[in-house]
């Protein structure tokens, strides 16, 4: 603005030139708002100067969060402040709110059960968000669960039920039912008329669900004239059989002379017994079942009758069976004090034959065969043939011992997708009624301890299955029970003490003594 000449001493010229001054802004404008549900800090229309600096802090009220933050209509990072730096414009700046669904701090599960059970814990139960609760649903005596309903929806009946990550209100409730009471014996009034015999014969004890088969035998001279089951005529047979029992029954066997030896020449009837029972009985190297048995259509003549048995050594007799009569043979055997080590024989059979063996994963031909060298101990059998079920069973085999064991193939199953064979898989379960006279007897299944008797096991797979009830004082008894798939099935046992006697003789119950 200033220019000095000194010492002057000669002429000079200055001149100024000037421009126009662009006279700018002294402040800036930030309009700040917010919406409902929180604020903005500092709010309204705020100065500030050119190149200066402002925070703004956003915070939501109680119940709210931030829902977005725009700064000059363009969305910006909505974490509770923003800072606008060397200011050269107007700016604004804008926030919005959202409520936050209010979460509750416990649900409830309203538990229930009808007659005939309990469920723990009961009544309106509360749960905290996310947590787990279990419910233990339980038949009393008598009773057997019969569904579960959760939120109206059936689940298992396995007897307990978990509720886990709970995040609603919920219900849950226990149906249950009756279990039939079976009778705990039936009885059997078998009579056979002049010119021959049936047996066993007389008033017959038999538990539920058994199997019993009577042989009837026509005199020398004689035919069987007819059968007479419950009042009904039968086909003539030298046989009949009571599967499945569940009431009481009768059966009449009537005669007519032949003239001639009754239809039976060359032929007799053998009965076979042995103390222990249970042996597996050879004529002439042929399996003939097991002891206590009677055997018909027996060739007259010299045979030779072998009973082996686990644990007792084996025994041969020679009988001479007489054509047209009951003849007998009885065995006492004589333990071997084996030690359980070594090896045993196991004769595998079927009905139908040729199905395919499997031991343990291995397969070893088809029955009806003998299966030698076995390793002595438990071993699982597997019977497998195209357009039947499985079956599978566990067997014990004793050092020095011949084991029999058979099974009854059923018809029937799923076709395996992709086979094309027709090989048959059985799926599912059921339910099986364990019942014994006296109660309170350990129940097991194919060698698996499964609780005391009575009981309404669930969830047995569909199939064949050995049960076995056992109980201090008293002998133990095994029976096959087919379960059928989906089905409730039963099995009862009348199990006789020690000291009554640890052989029941079928010889009590037919016309002739041993």
């Amino acid at each position: 603005g200033t220019y000095l000449f000194t010492n002057i001493a000669a002429n000079h010229t200055i001149s100024a030139s000037f421009e126009a001054i662009d006279a700018g802004k002294d402040q800036y404008y930030i309009n700040a708002t917010s919406g409902p549900g929180g604020s903005i800090i500092p709010a309204g229309l705020v100065a500030a100067a050119p190149g200066s600096s402002v925070n703004f802090t956003i915070a939501a009220d109680d119940g709210y969060a931030i829902q977005s933050v725009l700064v000059d209509g363009t969305e910006s990072e909505p974490d509770g402040t923003y800072l606008f730096t060397n200011i050269a414009a107007n700016h604004t700046i804008s926030a919005s709110f959202e409520a936050i669904e209010e979460q509750p701090d416990r649900y409830y599960i309203n538990a229930s059960a009808g007659p005939g059970g309990s469920i723990t814990p009961a009544g309106l139960v509360t749960a905290a968000p996310g947590s787990s609760v279990n419910f233990t649903i339980a038949a009393d005596d008598g009773y057997a669960i019969q569904s579960v309903l959760v939120d109206g929806i059936e689940s298992e009946p396995d007897g307990t039920y978990l509720f886990t990550n709970i995040t609603a209100n919920h219900t849950i409730s226990a149906s249950f039912e009756a279990i039939e009471e079976l009778p705990d014996r039936y009885y059997i009034n078998a009579s056979a008329g002049n010119g021959g015999v049936i047996a066993p014969s007389g008033q017959l004890e038999v538990v539920p669900n058994e199997t019993i088969t009577f042989t009837i035998t026509a005199s020398p001279g004689y035919t069987i004239q007819n059968i007479v089951v419950d009042g009904e005529n039968q086909e003539v047979s030298d046989s009949f059989t009571f599967t499945n029992i569940s009431g009481n029954h009768t059966i009449t066997a009537s005669f007519i002379a032949s003239g001639g030896d009754g239809g039976t020449v060359g032929k007799g009837t053998l009965y076979v017994t042995s103390i222990p029972r249970g042996a597996l009985i050879t004529i002439d190297g042929v399996v003939k079942g097991q002891t206590n048995a009677i055997i018909s259509n027996v060739a007259a003549g010299i045979h030779n009758v072998t009973l082996t048995r686990s644990g007792y050594h084996p025994e041969t007799k020679q009988v001479n069976v007489k054509a047209g009569g009951m003849n007998s043979v009885a065995f006492t055997l004589k333990e071997s004090g084996e030690t359980g080590t070594g090896t045993g024989t196991l004769y595998i059979s079927s009905i139908p034959s040729g199905a395919a063996i499997t031991i343990d994963g291995v397969e070893s031909g088809q029955t009806n065969r003998y299966v030698r060298n076995l390793a002595s101990g438990i071993h699982t059998i597997t019977l497998t043939k195209p357009g039947y079920l499985p079956g599978t069973k566990q067997v014990s085999v004793n050092t020095g011992g011949v084991e029999w064991v058979s099974f009854t193939l059923k018809k029937g199953g799923d076709v395996e997708p992709g086979t094309g064979d027709g090989t048959t898989t059985l799926t599912g379960t059921g339910t099986l009624n364990v019942k014994s006279v006296p109660k309170g007897a350990v129940i097991t299944i194919d060698g698996v301890e499964s609780g005391q008797t009575n009981a309404l096991l669930s969830k047995v797979a569909a199939g064949p299955h050995n049960v076995t009830v056992s109980k201090d004082g008293y002998q133990t008894v095994t029976k096959q029970i087919d379960v059928k798939l989906g089905g409730r099935n039963s099995v009862s046992f009348t199990l006789q003490p020690f000291e009554e006697s640890g052989i029941v003789q079928l010889s009590d119950h037919f016309p002739f003594s041993l």
